[in-house]
């Protein structure tokens, strides 16, 4: 086992495009001005655990937020860390999924544990790769390292790492810009400190933000 004690995990913050609401997946994305924002408020909770690396995705999102949330750390992109490839319904909104691909969405709703996206990834072939990632992850000298990835990416991770339901895991709503924090224990066991933490955002208000997005901002979820 290696010295690795901490594992932090931030979802990337808001994109172009309507993060909140659009599926944008493998699709390349850059973080919006509030995005950016949100990365910025995380940094300096993230400095507290003092993060030997921070592991990142291959998408630009994740990597543009590595060099707000913490620029002085060793970066490393793991494509295994990309969001799954959602396929014909990269950029769609949940809304516009269901009407256009009923039968499937409704596959997606009752058995998504065993889903392919049209023309995109399997779930199985998704967690097996993230699983991979975290492997690479785990082996790191630690003591803290920081992984800044994907809605979906965070909630296997979580679900893998906790040993946990994966129904209980997929409630949690994995927020823009939230933070995940896990400690291993003597038992060599992983424990959730945090979970959907946003607090750092709660100065995301309409003052300090641009004024041309401030009808834009998404709602604070809590811990």
């Amino acid at each position: 086992m290696s010295g690795l004690e901490n594992v932090l995990l931030l979802r990337h913050g808001e994109t172009v495009g309507q993060s909140g609401a659009r599926y944008w997946g493998a699709t390349d994305v850059p973080l919006s001005v509030i995005g950016r924002m949100q990365m910025r408020l995380a940094a300096p909770l993230v400095a507290k655990y003092r993060v030997r690396c921070v592991y990142t995705s291959s998408l630009s999102r994740t990597r543009e937020a590595a060099a707000l949330v913490a620029p002085n750390v060793p970066s490393v992109a793991l494509a295994a860390f990309d969001e799954v490839h959602f396929g014909h319904w990269e950029g769609l909104t949940r809304e516009e999924i269901a009407s256009a691909y009923p039968e499937e969405y409704l596959q997606w709703e009752r058995r998504p544990a065993d889903f392919s996206y049209p023309g995109g990834e399997s779930l199985l072939e998704f967690r097996a790769r993230v699983e991979a990632g975290l492997a690479h992850v785990l082996s790191d000298p630690g003591p803290s390292v920081l992984v800044i990835a994907h809605r979906g990416v965070i909630r296997w991770a979580l679900s893998h790492l906790l040993e946990e339901n994966t129904r209980a895991i997929r409630e949690l709503e994995i927020a823009l810009g939230s933070l995940h924090l896990l400690h291993r224990g003597t038992d060599g066991r992983w424990v959730a400190h945090l979970l959907d933490f946003t607090d750092h955002l709660s100065e995301m208000t309409d003052e300090n933000s641009p004024p041309d997005t401030r009808s834009l901002l998404p709602p604070m979820s809590k811990r």
